[in-house]
């Protein structure tokens, strides 16, 4: 994982924290937009960063809270192939990703898809405040023991 400069490094956490008020308060387009200028600003190759890992991730969350499957799956998928973080650290990282893509495949009706990225979310999140219609279809079609 590359590091960035301690000027670049300080633009990236304003960023980040005005994009989570956006966040917080609902204001999607905004978050969206603020998160995309905090990912422009990474240096090439992008997808050798954390901070570009994360932002593509927040740019599909927020995506995904605007109910823009399309956008959110783009922005997921290419958190996913990033190369920042390895083993079972990566595993981790992307049980977020994961659980959100699954959702979004299950709502397109592609419930097999869909089966493949909760199989790699299971047990690695908490999962709270979630529609319980997920959790059932998990347990209907996977052997699972613990809650999550």
């Amino acid at each position: 994982m590359k590091k960035l400069n301690e000027e670049l490094e300080k633009k990236m956490f304003e960023l980040d924290a005005k994009a989570n008020e956006y966040y917080e308060n609902e204001d999607w387009d905004m978050a969206i937009d603020t998160y995309k200028q905090q990912y422009e600003l990474l240096p090439e190759p992008k997808d050798e960063y954390d901070w570009g890992y994360g932002a593509l991730e927040m740019i599909g969350s927020v995506y995904y809270k605007k109910r823009d499957f399309k956008q959110a799956k783009s922005y997921l998928t290419k958190a996913l192939a990033s190369p920042v973080y390895t083993g079972s650290y990566k595993q981790d990282m992307n049980a977020p990703i994961n659980w959100e893509l699954g959702k979004i495949l299950y709502q397109e009706g592609d419930k097999e898809g869909a089966l493949e990225y909760f199989k790699a979310a299971w047990g690695l999140i908490e999962i709270e405040d979630e529609n319980p219609k997920y959790e059932e279809f998990i347990r209907a079609h996977l052997d699972v023991d613990t809650p999550y």
